[in-house]
């Protein structure tokens, strides 16, 4: 049977060359289902079809300039290709007008140069036959250059001056609100928040902010994630809202958030012919930053424009950036990268950006302000981690990193925002800083006092994240050890039960409903709540809440004269299970380290920095992670590179499934890890809890 398939597989890839793409190679030895392997080879193979690459569209050119012939000037150039195979006049033109330049340049045979602008040193404009020398590999006909030369094409675009790339983008103008005026605002908002994530809490307090009766409220929720929606559907009568059944996995970078977007307008247009002016996008870590009453104010009076934020100046490094030369194929709820891409419809000038905007209803849809009334907090040194996007696309990106204490006056205070038109900001995570969150609320409430919450209101700033709720228990992140959460569970109201006499003897624990982090403020210790339901008899049932402390044993040693940390040296060394730890994606504390001997987990610790002394960018240095098993056997040893982290962060994932298949007499039990400055001065150590598989070991264990 496998041979059959290796044949029918060559003589694919006899049929269809695209297969034979490394990229395509690749993306099909990682795919896990059949399903998805036939869904690539098909769309491969349909491409080819149509000759090497996708069918080219020809849309009409209605510009006069266009591959109107000028002499040899010098250019400035904005950008270059390399088209080894492909230059041509033809082809070099299309790609600088795909990007937005005015002026595109064929010389040495195989580059295509762009540029907006031409250099006036007219003196070294020569004749063409100083250019016809090379011809081009893409077209023999022609020539591409000559010896330090080259033939430069008007592409149609509207030529810039010189000073245009500085030229600051043209902001709408603030309009302020008068609270005092009574006329009423007609405009009518259709809210799509898309979300994500646990953080329902936060959500809640994200709509009673934009909440207004006239406006309309679409929830959708990852299609992956069970709890949220179950949580989105018990709130939306008090919000008036209509939580999505048709529902979409909203991957990173994937066209499902596209997809997502049009049903949503579709939807609301077509089947329930809702009146809308305005639709804005929100995520599940997204804020305003200003009254829902300046909103309405602004878009009145927008004149029916739309506002989208495109990326900048350099079409040609967007492009890039965004892997506009590659297919990609959404499956398995992952953007898998298939092949390399040539051909694009002839003579449109693209463009691009965030895809968070506001978009108005009219048939006057081209009228828009290039901004989308947004400020995102970028930190892009930190932010830009391609390991961070390897699990759900083929690619490197970037993410904003969370708002903190620090960062309220200088970035989301009143006047920048009403300075900059600054309606909406992302990130924001109550976990990481529930500051600007609490400061928000009483900038986006001011027109509405009675809504602002008291500072007495102490459970409002008491932070709450679900680990495991019994109504989506697949959903957890413990989903595969629940029978540990169980025995710990029981374990600890046996405990608690037999130190307090609080229920008789007959009453066992029946099974955990609910499973929190818990912080009363964000000076507090991290704790966590187990709610459990307990059983008495045959029919009685009762809900008690234990609130739940961690003791780690972390010995530390203090490491002097190095100068990229303080005398105090590492202040946190710590255990996580099953992640890939990036600070730019806030990972919350788990409860207990329920790491099993199957399953991988990470070890990570933080230095106290000295601002004033960052050697070399790195805000770490390097040094040696110990890894001993029970007995203390040392069973891991590696050496952590330096690491230029937003919070001094060190970190290293540890697959145990790999080591313990290399060590098969390593047995769970109390390991530990060791962090050196070298072979002999050790920094820090750490001991953690490894659970056997299934219950019946983890008994036997007990």
């Amino acid at each position: 049977m496998i041979k059959q398939e290796f044949k029918d597989f060559k003589n694919l890839k006899d049929k269809c060359p695209l297969l034979n793409d490394h990229f395509a190679t690749s993306a099909l030895s990682r795919m896990k289902t059949k399903y998805c392997k036939q869904m690539l080879i098909s769309r491969l193979c349909s491409i080819d079809k149509f000759g090497e690459n996708w069918p080219s569209l020809e849309i009409e050119n209605g510009c006069k300039e266009y591959f109107d012939i000028l002499f040899l000037i010098l250019l400035d150039f904005g950008t270059h290709f390399n088209f080894s195979s492909l230059n041509s006049p033809e082809f070099c033109v299309q790609n600088c007008l795909k990007a937005g330049f005015s002026f595109a340049g064929v010389g040495f045979s195989v580059f295509c140069y762009c540029s907006n602008y031409l250099s006036n040193k007219i003196e070294n404009v020569l004749n063409n036959s100083f250019c016809n020398l090379f011809k081009c590999p893409g077209n023999k006909d022609v020539f591409c250059g000559g010896n330090g030369t080259i033939f430069i094409y008007k592409t149609g675009v509207k030529i810039k001056n010189k000073d245009f790339n500085k030229q600051s983008k043209k902001l709408p103008k603030f309009i302020p609100f008068n609270s005092t005026h009574k006329s009423i605002n007609k405009i009518r908002i259709l809210f799509l928040l898309q979300l994500n994530g646990r953080n329902y809490r936060q959500i809640r307090r994200l709509l009673r902010m934009i909440y207004n009766s006239k406006h309309f409220y679409f929830i959708h929720v990852d299609s992956r994630q069970e709890f949220m929606q179950l949580e989105m559907i018990k709130i939306q009568k008090t919000f008036e809202s209509k939580v999505l059944k048709e529902r979409f996995a909203t991957i990173w970078g994937g066209t499902s958030l596209l997809e997502l977007f049009l049903f949503v307008i579709n939807k609301s247009i077509n089947e329930l012919n809702i009146q809308w002016d305005y639709i804005i996008n929100l995520s599940e870590k997204d804020m305003p930053l200003l009254s829902l009453e300046e909103l309405e104010q602004q878009l009145e009076s927008a004149s029916n424009k739309s506002f989208l934020s495109s990326h900048g100046y350099n079409t040609a490094n967007f492009l890039h950036k965004q892997g506009f030369y590659f297919n990609f194929l959404e499956c398995e709820n992952r953007m898998w990268r298939i092949s390399t891409r040539n051909s694009f419809p002839l003579n449109l000038r693209l463009d691009g950006g965030s895809d968070w905007l506001s978009l108005n209803s009219n048939n006057f849809c081209t009228l828009i302000f290039d901004t989308n009334l947004r400020f995102t907090n970028w930190k892009r040194k930190q932010g830009c981690r391609c390991s961070a996007f390897k699990p759900v696309v083929d690619w490197c990106g970037c993410s904003p990193v969370a708002l903190k204490k620090e960062d309220i006056q200088k970035k989301i205070n009143l006047n920048r925002c009403q300075e900059k038109s600054l309606f909406f900001g992302r990130k924001f995570d109550y976990f990481v800083d529930i500051e600007p969150i609490a400061f928000l609320e009483k900038q986006v409430l001011r027109f509405r006092p009675e809504q602002i919450p008291t500072n007495l209101n102490d459970s409002l700033n008491s932070i709450w994240i679900n680990l495991f709720s019994f109504e989506a228990p697949n959903d957890s992140p413990f989903a595969s050890k629940i029978h540990l959460i169980n025995q710990i569970s029981s374990f600890l109201f046996t405990k608690i039960n037999n130190s307090s006499n609080l229920f008789s003897n007959d009453c066992k624990f029946n099974r955990l409903l609910n499973l929190f982090i818990f912080r009363a403020n964000m000076s507090s210790k991290i704790q966590n709540i187990f709610s459990v339901e307990i059983k008495c008899g045959e029919e009685e049932f009762y809900l008690i809440e234990l609130l739940v402390s961690q003791n780690k044993i972390n010995k530390q040693e203090i490491i002097e004269q190095q100068q990229i940390f303080t005398e105090e040296g590492i202040f946190s060394f710590d255990v996580n299970n099953e992640i890939n730890f990036e600070e730019i994606f806030f990972v919350y504390p788990f409860i207990v380290d329920l790491i099993i001997s199957n399953s991988s987990f990470t070890l990570n610790w933080r230095w106290n920095l000295i601002e004033i002394k960052n050697l070399n960018n790195w805000t770490s240095p390097s040094i040696i992670l110990n890894l001993f098993g029970p007995n203390n056997k040392l069973i891991f040893k590696q050496i952590i590179k330096p690491y230029d982290s937003l919070n001094g962060i060190q970190f290293v994932e540890i697959n145990l499934k790999n080591i313990l298949n290399k060590n098969s007499n390593i047995k769970p039990g109390t390991w530990s890890a060791s962090l050196y400055f070298n072979s002999t001065t050790k920094l820090s150590q750490i001991y953690f809890p490894i659970f056997p598989n299934s219950s019946f070991q983890l008994l036997q264990l007990n």
